[in-house]
């Protein structure tokens, strides 16, 4: 059995042709296997004050009439809504069909007009009325192609993109390597069939990072799944067919991505620690880490800041390398504030260690960033760890590192204790959410 290593913090595998820019990317290298041997629909639900009677301009707009025709119990469904979409999509698109497109959009959740659940709100505005995501097309490629948002001029396959895009998840993310970087083992997506959640439900040990550097996003969904797991089930939905609803907290709104159960695999024999072959987020008993994952990559293409290295806004994973404490913010909509253990002792230390197990105890999401300095023991630099516990009297805390499974491969305890007297030392931070979500 052989060996190599991988950069599990910040971005892909070190390669022997990796430049030493790759010390810049946090954490240590920790050890792959090499393998030997080569639905229900749902949606999220919205009470919209809205009548079902049908719009008074139903008579004059195809669109909105075929809306009507795929109401299951007064409701648009996202089953309903796609057939709506490919249905107009068959047509050639012209000034009418455009228009009857746009005003059905404006017609969702409007008095006197046809209902839908938020999702399906927002991402049937999304391929009609237009995202800025909608700018380029990836569908897994690592270089863009121009798409744009629907007009009365689009093709065909410019509409059946769109719909792909936000209906279908079949805009995959690219995998390759950040920019500077160099590439690493060959990897492509493969379709997984593994149920959503377990029989126990999401839970912390779900979560087992890759080749990634999101700790910071990784960490939180631990956290979350250890104090919320009904949360995590509100923020990812099955809409049948191996394609999922993503929920993300975007400036105290729901912002809706559509993933489906397509991962990047290495192609090789090369495998985690696990047993998986997924590049990234990885696991062989369930897919809701991993399509929070993706789905955060996708949602990187509207704009919004899901890593603190890269900013181009484009639908690749490395957008998601390197992190603080928001996601937090992203999975519960609440604020999340730094609390740096530099220079803290005696009663200031004590005081502070009380206020986070106090945070803990009211179900608020907790997690612990080292610094860069130098570690040993269970520590890892410049990481992101989820809090499980905080005693305040024996000035201990137990963290959960990420990695997971794959901490075997850095030779780091999963989950372990410390004293709060090192993670001074190291000029570590908590970070801690404000207060309730504000998810529904």
């Amino acid at each position: 059995m052989g060996y190599r290593f991988s950069d599990l913090e910040d971005s892909l595998d070190i390669l022997p042709q990796a430049s030493s820019d790759y010390a810049a990317f946090h954490d240590f290298a920790a050890i792959l296997k090499v393998s030997t041997s080569s639905t229900s629909t749902g949606a999220q639900t919205t009470t919209p004050t809205t009548s079902t009677a049908a719009s008074s301009t139903t008579s004059s707009n195809s669109v909105i009439a075929d809306m009507i025709a795929h109401e299951t119990g007064g409701v648009l469904t996202y089953a309903g809504a796609l057939a709506v979409l490919q249905d107009a999509a068959a047509q050639t698109m012209n000034a009418t069909l455009f228009a009857n497109l746009t005003a059905a959009a404006k017609d969702l959740n409007v008095t006197g007009g046809v209902k839908a659940s938020l999702y399906v709100q927002q991402i049937f505005d999304d391929v009609v009325l237009g995202n800025s995501a909608n700018a380029w097309w990836n569908g897994g490629s690592n270089t863009a192609s121009k798409l744009g948002n629907l007009s009365a001029t689009s093709t065909k396959a410019q509409f059946n993109d769109l719909i792909g895009k936000w209906f279908l998840g079949t805009d995959l993310p690219g995998v390759g390597p950040a920019p500077n970087q160099n590439g690493a083992y060959a990897t492509a997506y493969k379709t997984y069939s593994l149920p959503l959640f377990t029989a126990a439900g999401p839970q912390l040990t779900d979560v087992n990072q890759g080749q990634l550097g999101d700790c910071w996003f990784l960490a939180a969904a631990a956290e979350t799944a250890l104090l919320d797991p009904s949360l995590i089930k509100k923020l990812i939905i099955s809409d049948g067919n191996g394609i999922y609803s993503v929920e993300f907290q975007v400036n105290g709104k729901a912002d809706y991505v559509t993933v489906n159960s397509e991962l990047p695999t290495y192609t090789g024999n090369i495998g985690q620690w696990d047993g998986s072959q997924m590049e990234f987020a990885n696991s062989t008993t369930s897919l809701w880490v991993e399509l929070l994952e993706k789905g955060l990559a996708q949602l990187a293409e509207q704009g919004v800041t899901t890593g603190v290295q890269f900013g181009s806004g484009s639908d690749q994973y490395y957008e998601l390398n390197a992190g603080n404490g928001e996601g937090v913010t992203l999975l519960t909509g609440q604020a999340c504030n730094g609390y740096s253990l530099a220079g803290e002792s005696g009663a200031a230390l004590t005081k502070l260690l009380g206020q986070m197990h106090t945070a803990l105890a009211a179900g608020d999401d907790v997690m612990l960033g080292t610094s860069g300095l130098s570690v040993g023991g269970n520590l890892v630099a410049d990481h992101m760890f989820a809090v499980t516990a905080v005693n305040a009297s024996t000035g201990m805390v137990t963290l959960y590192n990420p990695w997971g499974a794959n901490s075997v491969g850095g030779s780091v305890a999963t989950s372990f204790t410390i004293a709060a007297s090192a993670l001074v030392a190291d000029q570590a931070t908590f970070y801690a959410a404000s207060g309730a979500t504000t998810v529904v």
